[in-house]
C-alpha cells in the first residue's frame, strides 16, 4: 500500500475525548500541543470546549465503505464537530 495523501482536520468538543475515533479514522494528533489537549478531560458540566488538530495518511481519495475520511457523522455522534478538512497530495 502506498500512502499518497495527507488529511488534516480539526475536531471540537468537550468532555472525554473519543479515543476510539483515532483508530477508526487512523488518525493521530498533529502536534504535541494537540496531544496534550486530547488528555485534558474533566467534568462535562462547565468544561470549556477544546479544538484538536488531527492528521492521517490515506492511499486514495475514493470513498471508503463506511463513509468519507474523517467520518464526520460518527464524530458528531460523540458530540464532537469536525472542521477545516484539508487534503494534500504527498510529494
Amino acid at each position: 500500500m502506498s500512502l499518497k495523501y495527507v488529511v488534516t482536520y480539526k475536531v471540537t468538543g468537550c468532555g472525554e475525548f473519543p479515543w476510539d475515533m483515532l483508530r477508526y479514522d487512523r488518525s493521530s494528533p498533529y502536534s504535541e500541543a494537540d496531544s496534550y489537549r486530547m488528555n485534558c478531560s474533566g467534568p462535562l458540566m462547565g468544561q470549556p470546549e477544546r479544538t484538536i488538530k488531527l492528521i492521517t495518511y490515506i492511499e486514495s481519495l475514493a470513498v471508503r465503505k463506511n463513509g468519507f475520511h474523517p467520518c464526520v457523522k460518527l464524530w458528531e455522534s460523540f458530540g464532537w464537530c469536525v472542521s477545516e478538512i484539508s487534503v494534500e497530495k504527498m510529494r
